[in-house]
């Protein structure tokens, strides 16, 4: 009994010895040391369109998300929950001596991000998704005109944008990338950033 048992061990290992040259060339599915979900935090600058007014001004932002791994590609799934310090003050907007204000709030964001690698340890991606930013806009007039409001609300759009990753260990990554968010009302938005990310 106890030499069958020996057999039946040593024949065990010897399969999956056998296997795993097959799994580590992708025979039998892609093969990434790498866990599949990651969770980063990101800062940059963040340059908001405004009617006759702009400017580069920063924000952060933490993020999660899950990967999938396919030969010679990957795809996955995130979402973003940020706050930007873009707001704008500007004068003389629609009269002489006016004042109009933007203050932003929270930016939440989801989607699909699609990348290959380019070369060991870097890859490139695309995503894309649905995007939504909270603000308030303040009015002051002036002159003969005195009225003034405040007209806090969220804006939907979508937001779109590329960027590079970099492997730094098995857990943990560095990003750089470019995205673009438009809000079908006057409102678009042009973001820079970098991010440390840790797979778990």
């Amino acid at each position: 009994m106890k030499q069958l048992l020996v057999s039946g061990i040593l024949l065990t290992a010897a399969a999956m010895i056998g296997a795993a040259p097959a799994e580590a060339h992708g025979l039998t599915g892609p093969a990434d040391p790498r866990p599949a979900s990651w969770a980063a935090i990101m800062a940059g600058y963040d340059a908001s369109e405004l009617p006759d007014k702009d400017g580069p001004e920063t924000m952060a932002a933490i993020a999660i998300g899950h990967d999938w791994q396919r030969p010679g590609w990957f795809f996955g799934v995130e979402a973003e929950l940020g706050s930007s310090h873009a707001d704008k003050t500007m004068r003389d907007y629609a009269a002489p001596g006016d004042v109009i204000r933007v203050a932003y709030g929270l930016d939440i964001s989801g989607g699909l991000r699609v990348g290959l690698p380019v070369i060991t340890n870097l890859s490139a991606y695309a995503k894309g998704g649905y995007a939504n930013t909270r603000l308030s806009v303040s009015y002051q007039g002036s002159g003969t005109d005195l009225h003034s409001f405040t007209r806090p609300g969220a804006l939907d759009g979508f937001y779109t944008g590329a960027g590079v990753e970099l492997t730094l260990s098995r857990r943990w990554l560095l990003r750089g990338e470019y995205r673009y968010a438009n809000f079908h009302d006057g409102l678009y938005r042009h973001q820079g950033v970098l991010a440390v990310g840790l797979r778990f």
